[in-house]
């Protein structure tokens, strides 16, 4: 039996597979990213929840130390954004009794690094509410940027969409 025409095949099959792979991994997807600040200064921590304008789709990110965040596969749109900073749980060490089995305090690692402490700006509770935090942003697909700076409620919010335009 001859297995050239079965070789054929396979490879005819791979070639297929590959080219759609590779198709699939470029830049087809939609993404958003920007910094967050508070009053000008970068949020060191905290979420932004982005909410389609019928509601029933939201996505959220985390905000790094720096006050950047990305998010991957946002509703797309006129969207709601909602931003909330939560400070972490102090941490209260018992001289002598909080240790490891190696006899080591433990740390409590905040940020980038442990030797990275992080404080938290915070920001008013009604960013968090995408009802109330006034924020909104018109994502389309490709990438979009989309930085924003709070500012204290009864203030208009202020982000640079008008400095920012798509990027492909």
């Amino acid at each position: 039996m001859d297995s050239r025409p079965l070789l054929r095949s396979i490879v005819h099959v791979s070639s297929i597979v590959a080219l759609v792979l590779v198709a699939g991994c470029g830049p087809g997807y939609n993404k958003v990213n920007g910094t967050v600040s508070y009053k000008g200064k970068n949020l060191t921590m905290g979420t932004i929840t982005f909410y389609s304008g019928d509601g029933k789709t939201k996505s959220f990110t985390t905000i790094g130390s720096n006050g950047f965040y990305e998010l991957i596969d946002p509703p797309l749109g006129k969207v709601r954004v909602g931003i909330a900073v939560k400070p972490p749980p102090s941490v209260k060490l018992i001289p002598g009794k909080d240790k490891d089995k190696e006899g080591i305090k433990p740390k409590a690692i905040i940020g980038d690094t442990p030797s990275t402490p992080v404080e938290p700006v915070l920001i008013p509770v009604e960013y968090a509410d995408p009802g109330k935090s006034g924020l909104t942003a018109e994502l389309s697909s490709g990438s979009n940027a989309h930085n924003i700076d709070l500012v204290e409620k009864g203030t208009p919010p202020s982000d640079d969409t008008k400095k920012q335009g798509k990027k492909k």
